[in-house]
């Protein structure tokens, strides 16, 4: 199933089935107020290890590398913001 949002509402998928929102400075603006919005929301269990890295190493917590996430889920912020979580509790994992 393609992960829609309202950046790709009214889009029609490319010949491979994706969605590309055109990522204007106002969308990542938003997207990414919605993001940290939607990150305070998980729960304490999740945000352990996110606040670990925002101790021990807050230099890879960029705007960027939160786009990553954001991007990977087509700017859907609830989904990017549990894929970051998940993402920090398997690399406090290791």
């Amino acid at each position: 199933k393609i992960p829609r949002s309202e950046a790709t509402k009214g889009q029609t998928p490319d010949q491979y089935g994706q969605l590309h929102p055109v990522e204007t400075p106002e969308l990542l603006s938003q997207k990414l107020k919605e993001f940290e919005e939607e990150v305070q929301k998980l729960d304490d269990k999740k945000l352990g290890p996110l606040q670990q890295a925002q101790e021990k190493c807050p230099a890879l917590l960029t705007k960027e590398f939160k786009l990553m996430f954001l991007r990977c889920e087509v700017f859907n912020a609830d989904l990017a913001a549990c894929r970051y979580a998940h993402y920090w509790e398997k690399r406090v994992e290791v």
